[in-house]
């Protein structure tokens, strides 16, 4: 949960962010509308479906490149899973509640496949970087024939490298922020260990709570019961050592 000061910068900024977005698509609105004609806005609930279906299941995608193709959807698909969890941190951040924690078995085995979406994000965009600036197939760049203002060649790589590292950045930290929670709740696990639990281990995670404790205290109890024993031990060799 974010400090008043954090929350109040919290907002400042979702709202200048929500400004510019708003602007940015009336701008885009008013390209379209001054071309020739008018919108036919009863087009729009046949051609929404289609356009989910395509996007949703990527087609236009698959036609060429299959395995650059398959990291793509593997990127989209994961960041549509994380979507959730996206939105349910600003409520923690602005309330302290996690709403998903709350929502039992079903919230459980949604941050589970959050996990696993999370470190699918990374490795997608690993293979986009390393095939962008390492391999750098031919049909990534524009040929030296097209026209191209030098600044704008190099804007394609900047914009590239910006996206990449802005992905690279938020999902580390998220791995890094689930991976914290986990060790931090040692009594009770309400986030699934999942990727995370394989970076940080917690020995008996994989025991409820109870049976966790009553562990510790039998441990506890047989240090205790070692200690007391060497105790007696040590005080009957001085004892026959003084005799």
């Amino acid at each position: 949960m974010l400090t008043p000061f954090e929350k109040f910068l919290f907002v400042i900024a979702a709202l200048a962010s929500a400004y510019f977005t708003l602007r940015g698509l009336a701008r885009i609105a008013k390209n379209i509308s001054s071309g020739q004609g008018k919108i036919n806005w009863s087009l729009l609930p046949k051609r929404i479906v289609r356009v989910i279906v395509k996007a949703g299941f990527f087609q236009n995608v698959f036609r060429f490149r299959l395995i650059p193709s398959v990291f793509h959807v593997l990127i989209a698909w994961s960041f549509l899973i994380l979507a959730l969890t996206d939105l349910t941190d600003p409520i923690y951040a602005l309330t302290g509640v996690r709403i998903l924690d709350h929502l039992g078995g079903v919230g459980r085995f949604y941050l589970f496949i959050a996990d696993i979406a999370n470190a699918a994000v990374l490795v997608g965009i690993l293979f986009m970087v390393v095939r962008r600036f390492i391999v750098r197939p031919a049909n990534l760049s524009t040929r030296e024939t097209t026209l191209l203002h030098p600044k704008a060649r190099f804007g394609i790589k900047r914009d590239s490298f910006i996206v990449a590292a802005f992905i690279i950045f938020c999902n580390t930290g998220r791995l890094g922020t689930v991976s914290s929670q986990v060790i931090m709740k040692r009594a009770r696990i309400v986030k699934p260990s999942g990727i995370s639990g394989c970076l940080f281990p917690i020995p008996g995670a994989g025991f409820p709570p109870d049976a966790r404790l009553h562990r510790c205290q039998r441990r506890d109890r047989s240090q205790a019961e070692t200690i007391r024993g060497r105790s007696i031990c040590a005080n009957a060799v001085r004892l026959r050592s003084s005799h």
